[in-house]
């Protein structure tokens, strides 16, 4: 089994400083490193007209790992407004803190995670249509 180092610079490896796209749904997803840190975060895109669109991530009802943490428009993208979370919260292990008992959430996991993320939108809509 590999440890987080190797899963870390796996990905690392894997995105060589792009982000990876997933489409679920008629939905795009974004995967991407933190630069600076290593974790990785994921990102919907929400479309002009969308219910969600320009909603503050604190008012949007899903449950995701370590909750929503950002919305907005991503710098260095032409992505438009998304809505997104991070894997730096107890638990993941971040790569230079190498904390015993935390696991570091790959690629398949935050492609996990956006797809949950998508199916919870899809039935926010729903919700008030």
């Amino acid at each position: 089994m590999e440890n987080n180092r190797q899963r870390y610079e796996a990905v690392t490896k894997t995105l060589n400083g792009k982000q990876k796209i997933i489409h679920y749904k008629g939905y795009k997803g974004l995967i991407v490193q933190h630069p600076m840190v290593g974790h990785l975060c994921g990102y919907v895109v929400i479309p002009e007209g969308h219910i969600l669109y320009q909603k503050d991530y604190n008012v949007i009802d899903v449950y995701i790992h370590g909750g929503l943490t950002y919305s907005g428009s991503l710098p260095g993208t032409e992505e438009g407004y998304c809505v997104g979370f991070d894997c730096a919260h107890a638990g993941d292990w971040i790569p230079g803190l190498d904390l015993d008992g935390e696991t570091y959430k790959d690629i398949t996991f935050v492609e996990s995670e956006l797809k949950s993320l998508i199916n919870q939108i899809i039935n926010l809509v729903k919700e008030v249509e």
